[in-house]
């Protein structure tokens, strides 16, 4: 967002820590060439955080190989790591998912350029784990600090992710949707 709301930039802050990853304020360039630059930079993936009433209300996922759109998450909504009670310090050294078995787990890894493991002795020391509660209606993704179980990110509630043109999980675009596109 060009004008993003406190809220929104203190969430790019939590997630950019939580993956290890750099946060860049897009500023007045154009998405392509912000992904042309990305490129150069040698970053493999861009998220672009939309907001809707200064929260947080989707993500956009781009590969800067190709500049192409892998997809979106779209957020029912976030707690900020600075609203948790049961939160750790923690800057890791990078991110795995730890892997159930459900599909949406490799895709939301491909999306995110996450390395998937079965269990959690597989997980690289130094490293955080990122773990998905898949509901029938709801994913809820947080970053877990392995040897304590606490927090060390943001929590996010999906409502729905659509990987290209199709929509993976949850229910059919709303109105609300539609207008943020």
């Amino acid at each position: 967002s060009r004008r993003a709301s406190p809220r929104i930039k203190t969430f790019a802050k939590e997630l950019a820590f939580s993956l290890n990853a750099t946060r860049i304020n897009r500023g007045k360039a154009s998405i392509e060439e912000f992904l042309i630059l990305s490129r150069e930079s040698n970053i493999k993936r861009v998220i672009f955080i939309d907001g809707l009433h200064g929260n947080p209300s989707r993500l956009r996922i781009y590969d800067t190989t190709n500049t192409k759109l892998l997809g979106f998450i779209l957020m029912k909504s976030v707690t900020l790591w600075r609203e948790l009670q049961n939160r750790i310090r923690f800057k890791p050294k990078g991110v795995v998912l730890i892997s159930e078995g459900d599909p949406l787990e490799s895709i939301i890894s491909d999306m995110l350029n996450i390395t998937m493991v079965k269990q959690v002795r597989e997980i690289p020391q130094g490293f955080g784990a990122m773990s998905l509660m898949i509901g029938k209606d709801l994913i809820t993704l947080r970053f877990i600090h392995v040897k304590t179980l606490k927090d060390f990110g943001p929590i996010i509630r999906i409502r729905s992710i659509i990987k290209g043109e199709e929509r993976i999980f949850g229910s059919p675009l709303s109105i609300r949707d539609e207008k943020n596109e």
